[in-house]
């Protein structure tokens, strides 16, 4: 690609600064705008498409398919329709016949339109069965390739545990990327180009962003009504179309769409500005410790594998808030002193009544700070109008409302059995590893609890929402009643993000704290969100 000469290191140049400076190549639209041509030589060619977005669509008027952006990508191009088909199969098949009779039809499908919407649009006619074939091959390749994805992603947004999400995230773009290059490939050998670099990263990185705006389109026009996603699915087919073609087409003149690449650099900014933040906060950051201020007591109540000795709050220090460290204890989830791991995992109303019998022995006035699970739990002490404290601040709160995914018991038959038949093994061996298992039998985990939440409860409280934590992320992330900051850190990273932590020792201080609901914090959670949106099980 030609760029302005410059004297930096080739390492450094090239790339970063084309000549081409059109709005086009700016946006990374070539390949649209290429497909789109490719569309007016060959009309005929948007039709298999077409068709999927007709029959996903009366799926989800069926209420078979979800009516929001989950099912974005059932029109997807090849592999990622696929890996639409093998995340929700996870989440809904209850027996095993069901999950593997899902997958061989998908195949045949998905292969038959890759197989369809290609042949249409090439001038020379090829044998279609030929190219069918090859094209099954690459369907049948594509399930064990990103089976390991929608698995992560399916545990990750079960027990909204975030580091499954990102893990999941990672194990699909490769495959999904060298299958997609894969499918171009073939087509550059079939006009004499053997070699091919479409689709580019930052290329498929523009389509994910696409599908991803589709998806918050759908699952804002859900507000209107089921049929109004559906029709939504239906027009994006031309757009998923044009897409491959214009890969096929830069393919077939070996040529590569100009342009910085915005969507990659894009995608690294808000990588590093998470994951940058969260091991400053975890391992670099120390916080100069004032003076107490604040009067009362101090408590601490960790969550979901913690321990009375560890956990993400057991290294805070209360001077940090403006409290002594003699009058700051933590909360047991036992009565008579220490708990371990396994007790986190209880039921959640039980749990509820011992940290309220701890509160009421408590000398007033009491003010809690609580990671994750905490926050439900002051949720079910509200709501059963036991002893709670004066304030609260709650640090990776969850929604009061569960994950939509159903997991049923180990050996039991149910919705998302399949999964749940996977996960349980991936568990034992994080725990073999000496990681965190997830434990899916536990009362406590996240899709076995029913929606709790007390809007006009007495107390003030204060919720910080992590923003690595968006990407599980099936709802609106504020929690009702409440206070919501967001800090740019991971789940763990928040209870020693500096600005999580002075917000609390305002709060605590008698200070106001304004919500950040409308804030550029509020709209990055909600930009992750959705551009995770299409990739959950639903």
């Amino acid at each position: 690609m030609d760029a302005f000469p410059t004297r930096f290191p080739a390492a450094v140049s090239l790339r970063w600064f084309p000549r081409d400076r059109s709005l086009a190549s700016l946006l990374e639209m070539r390949t649209l705008i290429a497909g789109l041509a490719a569309l007016r030589r060959t009309p005929l060619a948007v039709v298999p498409m077409a068709i999927e977005g007709v029959v996903a669509a009366a799926f989800i008027l069926a209420r078979v398919f979800p009516a929001s952006g989950v099912s974005a990508p059932a029109v997807a191009v090849f592999p990622l329709d696929i890996y639409f088909d093998l995340k929700q199969s996870l989440a809904h098949a209850s027996a095993w016949a069901w999950f593997l009779g899902a997958l061989v039809v998908s195949v045949l499908i998905r292969s038959l339109t890759l197989t369809t919407t290609l042949w249409l649009a090439t001038d020379a006619r090829i044998e279609p069965v030929t190219m069918w074939k090859r094209a099954g091959l690459l369907a049948v390749l594509a399930v064990p390739c990103l089976l390991p994805a929608a698995l992560f992603l399916f545990v990750g947004v079960a027990v909204r545990y975030a580091p499954f999400v990102w893990v999941g995230a990672i194990l699909g773009v490769v495959p999904a990327l060298l299958l997609l290059k894969r499918v171009t490939a073939r087509e550059a050998a079939a006009a004499g180009h053997p070699r091919t670099r479409v689709p580019t990263v930052s290329g498929y990185f523009s389509y994910a962003y696409a599908l991803a705006a589709v998806a918050a389109g759908m699952t804002f026009l859900a507000r209107i009504g089921v049929w109004a996603p559906a029709a939504l699915l239906v027009l994006s087919a031309p757009v998923h179309a044009s897409f491959l073609l214009g890969w096929r087409d830069q393919a077939r003149t070996n040529t590569v769409p100009g342009g910085p690449p915005w969507a990659t650099l894009a995608t690294v900014a808000v990588i590093v500005l998470i994951f940058g933040s969260a091991v400053l906060d975890r391992f670099v950051r120390d916080g100069g410790a004032a003076a107490p201020s604040v009067a009362g007591s101090l408590v601490l109540l960790g969550g979901i594998n913690s321990t009375s000795t560890t956990g993400a709050l057991s290294d805070l220090d209360p001077r940090r808030l403006g409290f002594s460290p003699s009058r700051t204890s933590m909360l047991s989830y036992r009565r008579g002193g220490t708990y371990g791991e396994n007790a986190t995992h209880g039921n959640l109303m039980a749990i509820a009544r011992v940290v309220a019998e701890q509160l009421h022995a408590t000398p007033r006035p009491i003010d809690l700070v609580g990671h994750s699970q905490a926050a439900l739990i002051l949720d079910r002490i509200l709501k059963m109008h036991l002893a709670a404290p004066d304030k609260a601040v709650l640090l990776a709160a969850p929604p009061p409302y569960p994950p939509s995914l159903n997991v049923p018991h180990a050996g039991r038959n149910g919705p998302g059995k399949v999964a749940a038949d996977m996960a349980r093994p991936l568990s034992r061996v994080f725990e073999l590893l000496g990681a965190d298992g997830f434990n899916l039998d536990a009362p406590a985990a996240p899709f076995r609890l029913a929606r709790v939440d007390v809007p006009n409860a007495a107390i003030s409280r204060v919720a910080v929402w992590a923003l690595g934590d968006s990407v599980w992320l099936q709802g609106d992330w504020r929690r009702p009643g409440e206070t919501n900051l967001v800090a740019v850190t991971d789940h763990v990273g928040v209870t020693n993000d500096p600005r999580a932590l002075s917000a609390a020792a305002r709060f605590f201080g008698g200070r106001t704290v304004s919500d950040e609901g409308s804030s550029w914090r509020g709209l990055a959670v909600n930009i992750v969100r959705y551009a995770f949106e299409p990739w959950r099980p639903g």
